[in-house]
């Protein structure tokens, strides 16, 4: 119908040489996160240079967990599941950072450096993950 169920505004910024804002493909859940669907929103915070992954509820907006990143990011979050459907997330941004974040709660649980600003979002077949950096690398990354 075209009439707006839900929206939530999150601040970012953005100038000439920049963009700020929602510049990736959101994750909609499966399996243990079929209720969410989890945005990637680059430049926020305070000094506009961080990201915001942001877990809403499908249903109502409601923010279900987030987490503010130093680096920003266009790169797009995965979804990953093990065989019983627990969810994680794959994510890489500006500072050359790769996380592995829990689906269900936005935790933390590993963090590792590709040494390179990763502006595009990786591939990911069965436990393999693989990126590209502005440093001219290709990295193939085994999840257990």
């Amino acid at each position: 119908t075209g009439e707006l169920i839900w929206e939530m505004p999150v601040k970012c910024s953005y100038d000439w040489y920049n963009n700020g804002g929602t510049l990736s493909t959101p994750v909609l859940g499966k399996h243990d996160i079929d209720n969410l669907v989890i945005y990637n929103i680059s430049r926020t915070g305070d000094n506009n240079n961080g990201t915001k992954l942001i877990a809403l509820d499908r249903q109502t907006g409601n923010e279900v967990w987030s987490l503010n990143l130093d680096y920003y990011s266009w790169s797009s979050p995965v979804d990953v599941y093990t065989e019983s459907g627990k969810s994680y997330l794959v994510f890489f941004d500006s500072g050359g950072y790769m996380y592995l974040i829990e689906g269900k709660s936005g935790k933390i649980l590993d963090r590792i450096s590709v040494e390179a600003n990763v502006e595009a979002s990786p591939v990911v077949y069965d436990n393999m993950v693989v990126i590209g950096t502005r440093g001219q690398v290709i990295y193939g990354i085994k999840i257990k």
